[in-house]
């Protein structure tokens, strides 16, 4: 996927970076990034917590976040359970949803992490879109 990204970004005309790295221990500086994509990730995540807040540590004091994270209920909630999960590994090899999230959920992990929600849409009734910022206007923590 990054091999991809790469070929893409390489007519970019705007320098653009791409990082492969555990989403907890990102080897970036405080406050170096404009924009972080968080995109199909924070479910697959054991400790959302630790990788939230290492988002935040990266995100620059006038930053956002756009991060996508699966609803709960929604009409995906069976490909969520034990047994989904092993569908969804026998037959797209994705690994096991870890968490999914209520509307209150997501906006209080957010705010627990020092960011604040600017807006939140359901999209499909499956996944939320969050657009969000660094409280008080402070990238580092």
């Amino acid at each position: 996927m990054l091999a991809r990204a790469a070929e893409r970004l390489a007519e970019a005309t705007k320098p653009w970076g791409l990082v492969a790295s555990r989403a907890d221990q990102l080897p970036l500086a405080d406050a170096c990034a404009d924009v972080v994509f968080f995109i199909g990730v924070i479910e697959y995540l054991k400790s959302p917590e630790e990788s939230v807040r290492e988002l935040r540590r990266i995100l620059a004091h006038d930053g956002v976040l756009l991060l996508t994270a699966p609803k709960r209920p929604s009409i995906f909630t069976p490909l969520r359970s034990r047994i989904g999960n092993r569908f969804r590994q026998w037959a797209f090899d994705l690994p096991p949803v870890e968490q999914a999230y209520t509307r209150k959920e997501i906006l209080t992990l957010l705010s627990q992490c020092g960011f604040e929600t600017e807006k939140i849409v359901s999209l499909w009734n499956a996944v939320w879109v969050i657009l969000a910022a660094p409280t008080n206007g402070e990238g580092a923590s």
